[in-house]
């Protein structure tokens, strides 16, 4: 199945992709596990080695009717020092104070919840604008025959982004209701969201939603993840990936009858599909700068230029670059094929972009996490952490910065906005405590 090369290399990634998560859960730290360069090794280890060796069991390599099994080692070489180039920012030295977003002051779960239901309400009410008032039947996902005509103006695709809102919304009302112990109104809220999200069949969405949920729940319990239960639940996740694989109709929901006759087995394999970016990082690598001169700071400010209105900037860049590569590549075929982050860096800069930005990375994580530890037992690092860490999946599976700063504007930094008003006393953090004490 591989070479004698491709095996060392696969080692070499292997050594640090399973090795630093195991050190960390026999770490006697119940929240070692659930730090930034855990996920980095998860994302590595899943479109690096379960999607490739998956893909390379079934016999066949296609990708956008490409045969790309003659570039696993250009993608293996890319994985390899893009990982280790974001371990050796994370373990990099620095002085941190941690005095940017203090948690000196107590919260309330009962104030927290309704912060957190006022983020709800207000992502329902922007989301309600951009579907034509049509939210009801955009909860049902098995409802494909909805008929509601989207927003189109220039701020179409923030109105839609802003459902990302409720990913902080929901886990700010968890601690209420846990603490409380009615866990079945927390489940109603986070049904209705997910099945908002499988609606709107952007995966990444659920990935994030349930890390986060899963990273809250185990960081407040002040516990390690039980292994067993973890593993029991992989097969009915990876299903339900794979049936939006299969059957997602983007902002319709679930077209079950396309599923009909799949069988569970193919399911979970097709949830697989997703790591073909693997593959194509692979041709990317390769032969990009055969076709393509260095892009140097453009990424940059093509994300800077991104909500800048065209009325406003006419000539601004539009990130056009990656469309034309795409078809250069695949000869017209490319349209939407996303990449690994690494990709675009090396065509910015070749290999120095690639073992600069990812220490660049390796660095901010380690700075968020430390940021984290001096606050631990805080819900508000809590809340923070749980979606700072889910939302790494989107960073090193996608190779388009501008996508980077947009989503994290729209799931991350609630977060940190959030305690900006607390901090501030926008939100007055005593109020609920000097109630309790009264």
């Amino acid at each position: 199945m591989l070479s004698g090369n491709e095996w060392l290399y696969t080692l070499l990634l292997a050594i640090g992709v399973i090795g630093i998560p195991i050190a960390q859960l026999l770490s006697k730290k119940y929240y070692a596990i659930f730090s930034p360069l855990t996920m980095v090794c998860v994302v590595y280890f899943y479109y690096a080695i379960l999607g490739p060796f998956n893909k390379m069991a079934s016999g066949e390599i296609i990708v956008r009717t490409y045969d790309l099994r003659d570039y696993y080692i250009p993608a293996m070489t890319g994985c390899i020092v893009s990982f280790y180039s974001t371990v050796l920012g994370y373990i990099a030295k620095r002085r941190f104070t941690g005095r940017a977003f203090a948690l000196n002051f107590p919260v309330a779960s009962k104030q927290l919840r309704n912060v957190g239901l006022t983020i709800i309400v207000i992502a329902f009410f922007l989301f309600t604008i951009f579907s034509g008032g049509d939210i009801v039947s955009r909860i049902n996902f098995l409802d494909v025959s909805k008929t509601g005509e989207d927003f189109s103006g220039s701020i179409a695709s923030y109105l839609m982004l802003s459902i990302n809102f409720l990913v902080v919304g929901a886990l700010l009302t968890f601690f209420y209701y846990y603490n409380r112990k009615i866990l079945l109104i927390f489940l109603f809220i986070f049904g209705i969201i997910i099945s908002l999200f499988i609606n709107e069949a952007f995966r990444y969405r659920i990935v994030i939603l349930i890390l986060a949920i899963f990273t809250a729940y185990h960081l407040y319990r002040q516990k390690k993840p039980n292994w067993i239960f973890m593993a029991s639940t992989l097969v009915p996740f990876f299903i339900l990936m794979g049936v939006l694989e299969v059957a997602r109709v983007y902002g319709r929901g679930i077209d079950v009858s396309r599923i009909e006759n799949v069988q569970y087995g193919d399911l979970a394999e097709k949830s697989l599909n997703e790591t073909d970016v693997f593959w194509a990082t692979g041709l990317f690598m390769d032969k990009v700068l055969d076709i393509r001169d260095y892009t140097y700071f453009d990424f940059i400010v093509n994300a800077i230029a991104a909500p800048i209105p065209r009325k406003i900037w006419p000539s601004k860049p539009d990130g056009s670059y990656i469309l034309t590569t795409n078809d250069d590549l695949f000869e017209g075929t490319g349209k939407g094929q996303a990449y690994l982050n690494f990709s675009e860096y090396y065509l910015a800069f070749g290999w120095i972009g690639v073992i600069v930005i990812s220490f660049l990375w390796g660095y901010f994580f380690k700075t968020v996490w430390l940021w984290f530890l001096k606050y631990k037992e805080h819900p508000l690092a809590i809340t923070t952490i749980a979606v700072f860490n889910a939302y790494i999946y989107v960073i090193i599976s996608r190779n388009y910065f501008t996508q980077h700063l947009t989503l994290f504007f729209f799931t991350v930094y609630p977060a940190f906005f959030v305690i900006w008003l607390y901090r501030k006393r926008f939100i007055n953090p005593y109020l609920y405590v000097r109630r309790q004490h009264r």
